[in-house]
């Protein structure tokens, strides 16, 4: 999913039901909902190649801008 069809889809959920702006922010830890943990740190930018685990940001040993291609929530 990209960044602006996240954004406009929390826009529509918030616009329709303002109370949800007080909720809480979880991810799932797994694609079967096996457990849940909620968002606790800013978005970040970084790469991601979706081949492996790993996300890696500018605060790493090297500058990814060139690499930059994804948004991480947590």
């Amino acid at each position: 999913m990209k960044l602006k069809k996240f954004l406009a889809d929390l826009n529509k959920l918030a616009k329709k039901h303002p109370e949800y702006l007080k909720y809480e922010v979880i991810y799932s830890i797994d694609d079967e909902g096996n457990s849940f943990l909620p968002v606790v740190w800013e978005a970040s930018v970084g790469y991601y190649d979706g081949a492996c685990e790993t996300f890696e940001t500018e605060s790493d040993e090297y500058i990814l801008s060139d690499y930059e291609n994804a948004i991480c929530i947590n």
